[in-house]
């Protein structure tokens, strides 16, 4: 892994700022709990789905090694 100065870091977590700051944004949300419990439809538990956003970000953050 090719470490990065402070400055590439901080250019890459500043890219996201528009992005974050919008009011449409979102980070992902919670699925999956729309049945019944019955036979056909079981229930399934809730679970969280990251946005594309949520997922470019965090990669984002494991690549410049904020994470």
């Amino acid at each position: 892994m090719q470490k990065l100065d402070e400055r590439s870091r901080l250019e890459a977590l500043a890219a996201f700022a528009a992005r974050l700051r919008d009011k449409e944004a979102s980070f992902g949300s919670m699925v999956g709990a729309d049945h019944q419990g019955t036979t056909d439809h079981p229930v399934q538990m809730p679970y969280w789905k990251s946005s594309e956003l949520a997922v470019a970000f965090v990669k984002m953050a494991y690549d410049t090694n904020w994470v």
